[in-house]
């Protein structure tokens, strides 16, 4: 499987998930500024995650992108075996257009 492939299915879950509100993140300086470096690119398989600049750091976001793609095709283990930390709930903007920055 292409990494083409891979970066449009972590794409495309991270967008169903935050445009679905259903996506808890804690507050994080450095995770913000990854994501506002982050664009999403649409291709006929769905959207792609990509830099704004090539300059920019966006690993944390393909962290997050991975984990949310590895909990869905495993399933969410059971409340014991994860730390969930602080956390509240974020407000997602729903007027976004995802081709753009987020």
């Amino acid at each position: 499987v292409s990494n083409l492939f891979h970066s449009t299915m972590m794409g495309q879950t991270l967008f169903d998930l935050l445009n679905g509100r259903n996506l808890k993140l804690y507050e994080a300086a450095d995770l913000r500024e990854q994501a506002l470096s982050t664009v999403a690119v649409e291709s006929p398989r769905g959207w792609r995650i990509a830099k704004e600049k090539a300059s920019k750091k966006i690993e944390g976001i393909i962290a997050l992108s991975l984990a949310c793609v590895s909990t869905i095709e495993k399933g969410r283990p059971p409340e014991d075996d994860i730390y969930l930390g602080p956390h509240r709930e974020v407000k997602v903007e729903t007027d976004f257009d995802p081709r753009f920055p987020i």
